[in-house]
Parts: C-alpha cells; sequence; structure tokens
C-alpha cells in the first residue's frame, strides 16, 4: 500500500470515531545525563519516545493548523511566526508610527 494512501487511511480511522490508537497516545520520557554526577534539574537532557505513526500524523495535524493560524493572525502579530522576528517587528511598528 502507497504510505500516502495509508497515512490518509489511518488519519480517517482516528478522525471518525475520534479515537486515538493507545500507541499513539503514549510517550516514553528519557532522562539523560549532561553532566556525571547531576543531581539537579538543569544537569539532565529529556526525550521523549513516541511511535513513527504518530509523529507523521501529528506532523499533519500541526501543518493544517498552521495554515489555519495564519489565515486569521492580524499583520501585526509576530512572535511565534516563520519569518516575523523581532527586527521586523520593529520595523512595522517604527512604521506605523511615521504614518501616523
Amino acid at each position: 500500500m502507497n504510505d500516502i494512501v495509508h497515512c490518509c487511511v489511518m488519519a480517517e480511522f482516528i478522525y471518525g470515531p475520534g479515537d486515538w490508537p493507545k500507541d499513539f497516545t503514549e510517550t516514553v520520557l528519557l532522562s539523560i545525563l549532561k553532566k556525571n554526577n547531576a543531581k539537579k534539574c538543569n544537569e539532565f537532557r529529556t526525550i521523549s519516545l513516541i511511535s513513527h505513526s504518530a509523529k507523521i500524523l501529528l506532523r499533519i495535524l500541526n501543518r493544517r493548523l498552521y495554515s489555519k493560524m495564519e489565515e486569521r493572525l492580524e499583520e501585526g502579530q509576530f512572535d511565534f511566526r516563520t519569518g516575523k522576528g523581532r527586527k521586523m517587528q520593529l520595523d512595522y511598528y517604527e512604521q506605523s508610527e511615521k504614518d501616523t
């Protein structure tokens, strides 16, 4: 079966009844030492292990939600948007000050 078709079938299987498969909802968190004899939280690095199929489906959902979010945000909204950093924000406010 084609991988894309398989992902679509899986998404429809989840979307229809609204139930996520058990392996999609379980995540294993691992703490890895940054330093020997670590005792404080900032001396550990935490990683999460999730299934490959869950990663793919979550990436698809993330892209769809991001595109919907982009449609609804105003031009002056900058934080956490691709290509809309602090410098662009400062330029935007500087330009709006000149216009008023």
